[in-house]
């Protein structure tokens, strides 16, 4: 029990330190991207995604420059169209 502590603990550390990386103007406001993330940002995120998702054990998506302006691009079309919609 006490192991499973202390892994957890410093496991939240790690992730600590590689979301930390992540600057103010990349993070979502509400649910959604402000903007695209420049080529640098994403690399950033990218990175950030595949060690959290290694320490976590997890398969995630969006690992890479490309699929993560892809994500960004879906999303920012997505919040474009709700917005209009409420606005209508």
């Amino acid at each position: 029990m006490r192991e499973r502590l202390l892994i957890a603990k410093s496991t939240a550390v790690f992730r600590a330190q590689a979301e930390s990386r992540i600057t103010q103007p990349m993070l979502y406001v509400k649910g959604w991207p402000l903007r695209m993330l420049t080529d640098e940002e994403a690399d950033i995120l990218a990175s950030v995604r595949q060690e959290v998702s290694a320490l976590l054990n997890l398969s995630a998506d969006h690992l890479d420059r490309h699929s993560i302006h892809e994500r960004y691009d879906s999303l920012l079309r997505a919040k474009a169209i709700k917005v209009g919609l409420e606005g209508a």
